[in-house]
Parts: C-alpha cells; sequence; structure tokens
C-alpha cells in the first residue's frame, strides 16, 4: 500500500505543509488562517514575540496584544500543567486585571483535550476585588471571534467573569466558571456570563456556572441586558450550588433586556439537591415586557421549583408542561 506523499510530488521534493494549507482544505475548520500566536503560561513570557511554543506568550492578554483584528489570527493555548489548575495569570499581565477582548475575527483555541468540564487551557484571574457590579474581568466587545475548548475562570471574590457586548461570537465547549469564591457568592450582583446589546451570539456545547461555590443569594449564571437579541445557547449545561432559594440561571429581569429572542436549546439547568443544594425558586428572572421570547427547547432541569416567575415572555416546545419544573427533570417529549 502506498502512501499520501508518495502521490504527491511537492512533499517527495521536501516541501511541507502550511498552516495555511491545512486551513485552505478545510481540515482545520477554519475558512482562512493568518499568523498563529501561542500561549503558555508555564513556560512563556508576554515580552516574547508568541510565534512558536518556544517563544510562547504568557497571557491571553499578551496574545490578544498581538494579533491583528479581521486577519484571521489564531491564538493556542496550552494546557498548564500535567492536569493540573496552573492557568494564565491575566491580572498579572496588566495593571487592574480588567481588560477587553476588542480584535475581530480571532480564533482562541486550547490545545488541552475537550472535556467541556474545566478544560485545562485556563484563563484565570486571580486577585479579588477587581470586578464589581458594572465591571467584568473579561469584556469580549469584538465581533466574529471563536473561543473554542477554553476555560475562563476566578476563584477569588470578583463578581463578573466575561462579560459579551459584541456580535456574532462563537464559543464551542467554553467553561465559564464564574463566582467561584463564597464571598462573590452572597453577592447579589455576582454572574458568570453576562450578556450587555450582545447580538447573535452562538454558545455550543459550553459549561456556565460552578456546583463547587455556594450561591446565596439572588444572582445569576447568565444575565441578559440591553436588548441583547438573537443569542442561542445549544447543548449546554448550565449550573450553579443554590443555598438560597433565589438564585437564578437566567435573570433578564427588567423591560426591554432582550430583544427578538434567546433560545437554548436541548440545555440542561443543573441545580445539584441531590448533593445537597437548596431548591430554587424559579430557574429563570424574566421580566413581562422584556422585549423578547426566551425559548426553551427540549430542555431539562433539576433542583427548581419553577421555570420562571412570569411565563408571559417564556415560551416552551418539545417539552411538557412549561409552567412548572416540579423539582424535577423534564422529559423531552418525542416527535
Amino acid at each position: 500500500m502506498g502512501n499520501f506523499r508518495g502521490s504527491q510530488p511537492a512533499l517527495q521534493a521536501g516541501l511541507k505543509i502550511s498552516r495555511q494549507d491545512l486551513a485552505d482544505g478545510g481540515l482545520a475548520g477554519l475558512a482562512n488562517v493568518g499568523n498563529v500566536f501561542y500561549v503558555d503560561p508555564v513556560n512563556g513570557s508576554d515580552s516574547y514575540v508568541g510565534t512558536s511554543w518556544g517563544l510562547a506568550k504568557k497571557s491571553l492578554y499578551g496574545a490578544h496584544a498581538a494579533v491583528t483584528t479581521n486577519n484571521y489570527d489564531v491564538i493556542i493555548v496550552a494546557p498548564a500543567g500535567a492536569g493540573s489548575g496552573t492557568a494564565t495569570a491575566e491580572d498579572a499581565a496588566l495593571t487592574g486585571g480588567l481588560w477587553s477582548f476588542s480584535k475581530s475575527l480571532v480564533t482562541v483555541i486550547g490545545a488541552a483535550a475537550p472535556n467541556m468540564v474545566s478544560p485545562r487551557s485556563r484563563i484565570l484571574w486571580s486577585t479579588a476585588g477587581q470586578s464589581v457590579s458594572s465591571d467584568a474581568l473579561l469584556t469580549i466587545s469584538g465581533n466574529g471571534n471563536r473561543f473554542i475548548n477554553l476555560q475562563f475562570g476566578t476563584f477569588v471574590d470578583n463578581n463578573v467573569l466575561v462579560k459579551v457586548t459584541g456580535d456574532r461570537n462563537y464559543f464551542s465547549g467554553v467553561h465559564f466558571a464564574g463566582i467561584g469564591d463564597a464571598t462573590a457568592g452572597d453577592d447579589a450582583a455576582a454572574r458568570s456570563l453576562w450578556l450587555a446589546d450582545a447580538d447573535e451570539n452562538l454558545f455550543e456545547g459550553c459549561y456556565i456556572g460552578l456546583d463547587t461555590v455556594a450561591r446565596s443569594t439572588t444572582n445569576a449564571e447568565i444575565e441578559l441586558t440591553g436588548e441583547s437579541q438573537r443569542n442561542i445557547f445549544r447543548d449546554c449545561f448550565i449550573t450553579g450550588f443554590a443555598d438560597n432559594a433565589g438564585h437564578l440561571f437566567v435573570k433578564a429581569a427588567s423591560a426591554q433586556d432582550i430583544d427578538r429572542f434567546v433560545w437554548f436549546k436541548d440545555c440542561v439547568f443543573h441545580n445539584p439537591v441531590n448533593s445537597t443544594a437548596t431548591t430554587m425558586t424559579a430557574a429563570m428572572s424574566v421580566h413581562a415586557s422584556v422585549g423578547g421570547t426566551v425559548i426553551l427547547d427540549g430542555c431539562s432541569v433539576l433542583g427548581v421549583t419553577d421555570w420562571a416567575s412570569d411565563y408571559t415572555a417564556v415560551y416552551g416546545c418539545n417539552m411538557p408542561d412549561i409552567t412548572a419544573a416540579n423539582a424535577g427533570f423534564m422529559e423531552r417529549v418525542a416527535t
């Protein structure tokens, strides 16, 4: 049996396949690849150019400063440590810790195994008190970016992990590990993921929240504000360990927080009551005049008495009795 190299004169002559060739051939799943930058939180330095593993950047912030917007650049994040909790230190990369991913058409991909829950390509903030009610540790304001197989996390007292204000970004296999400290868990302003006037973003196979830190007040894993429209959550797992019945999975509690719709497709909302969590009163707080529709499509919930505090704008499909969660899983209706 022959091999592929033997059939290709260019390869026989010693030429190599570049990253650009792989991308143009569709093998990398990208239509085009510009420059490639590397992040290694253990061995890297933000003073390096970042164009190889040997000269890798140390933080995502450093790599973001190096990429060119709208150039289809790629950032690859190493899994730090041998399965350990080592991660980038974004707060050490700049004064204050807060920053905005403002570039567009950039792909950020973790090189760790794609485990969905706590993948080891981790972007971490470890200084307390940087994020308050209106400030997020990371604001994604650029458009058309891809974030794949990563964990964003903070396990100290910070209120808002990630805020999305940009449009048409794609998140796949991303763990938003927010509200990672008991003090933040006792702050009503805390949330893992905040969409603020963010439009047409897709979250696919993402894990949102933590079930290791108690949520002791009326905070939320996901909040939508500012007429956020046409955002889709597909095959996501949304979780939090409720120590207060008022904790929420989703909050859109003011008028005009949503425009058109937010669609939850085949998502699981899990409050671990079988592991001593407190049963939540409602999975969602949705204002009667929220300005759009919350669509629950084939979703399930555990550890909650009711799906929503108000059903004016909440609709279900492929689901039985939308008006009561009954503190148990809702089975999908066969189609």
